[in-house]
């Protein structure tokens, strides 16, 4: 009998050996999607962070437009583009009546050639 008293407090043992580590692993799983929550928060926590580094440059950005005494708004920016965009449209003409000046002197120049005559071939022998 004390065999199987024995056996039975091994098993008790045992069993609540098995219970003991089925709550370790039950607390590593939690342990685990906590850290997957902090994980997930963090990124989005970046992500929000970068959305408001963003707005705070672009606020410094328009701050910065509206005191400048020397900024006339939107409508001088596209004045100043239309200036810009003329200016290399003269340029480009101006280039291309050089171009096309020069070669009508050189085709002015130009000999005509007249092809050579054909001679007859001979036949083979």
């Amino acid at each position: 009998m004390s065999r199987e008293l024995s056996l039975e407090r091994e098993l008790e043992q045992l069993n609540a050996l098995n219970a003991s580590v089925d709550l370790l692993l039950s607390a590593v799983a939690r342990v685990n999607e906590n850290v997957n929550a902090a994980k997930s928060s963090t990124d989005n926590s970046a992500a929000l962070l970068e959305d408001w580094i963003s707005i705070l440059n672009q606020t410094r950005f328009a701050n910065n437009a509206l005191r400048n005494p020397q900024w006339k708004g939107t409508l001088d920016d596209t004045e100043d583009e239309m200036d810009s965009v003329l200016r290399k449209r003269a340029q480009l003409e101006a280039e291309l009546l050089a171009v096309e000046a020069e070669n009508e002197r050189l085709e002015k120049n130009l000999v005509p050639v007249t092809s050579p005559k054909k001679t007859p071939k001979r036949p083979r022998r």
